[in-house]
This record gives structure tokens, C-alpha cells and sequence, in this order.
């Protein structure tokens, strides 16, 4: 992480514990269920939820960034299945997401 990006968050920090409002400095989003293994210890792969398209997806990304958002990591089942990754990594980037 770039010295400026520490900065910015460490800021953001400072101002919650000045002013009281809650900033979502990281985010980790479990962006899908869908996984190609199936471990015991986790039931996941299981869970069959309706997914957000791109479009959507896209959506949440601004308004996380517009909230004061600095970092995000994407986990759930595998997010590298979702075909549409690339784009949504792509969209983070160009918000300033790392």
C-alpha cells in the first residue's frame, strides 16, 4: 500500500473517532458462493443464492468508494469463477479501490 493511501486511511480514521461517523475504511465483499471444491469444514458451495450481474455489482463498487471506502477484497466460494471478474477488478481500480 502506497505511503499516501496510508495516510488517507489513517485520516479517515481519525475523523470517525472525532466526528462519530462510521467510515468503511476495508471492505471484504463475498462476491460469490460458487466453488469448485468441496472441503468439509465448509458448506458454501452449498448455498444457492441469486448473484448480482455486473451492472449491479458495479453499482455497490461506487457507492462502497462514495462512502469513504479505501481498500476491498472479494472472497466467498471462488470469486475467480465468476466470469465477469476481470471487469469488476477493472471497475474497482478505476474507482481508487485497491
Amino acid at each position: 500500500m502506497k505511503v499516501a493511501a496510508k495516510f488517507r486511511s489513517l485520516f479517515k480514521i481519525m475523523r470517525t473517532r472525532f466526528t462519530g461517523k462510521r467510515i468503511p475504511v476495508a471492505v471484504r465483499w463475498n462476491l460469490t458462493y460458487l466453488c469448485g471444491n468441496r472441503c468439509k469444514y465448509c458448506n458454501l458451495w452449498q448455498k444457492r443464492t441469486e448473484e448480482p450481474d455486473t451492472e449491479q455489482v458495479c453499482k455497490i463498487l461506487d457507492g462502497i468508494k462514495a462512502a469513504g471506502t479505501e481498500r476491498i477484497s472479494f472472497s466467498g466460494g471462488d470469486p475467480l469463477l465468476r466470469k465477469d471478474f476481470a471487469e469488476i477488478i477493472d471497475h474497482a481500480t478505476s474507482l481508487g479501490l485497491s
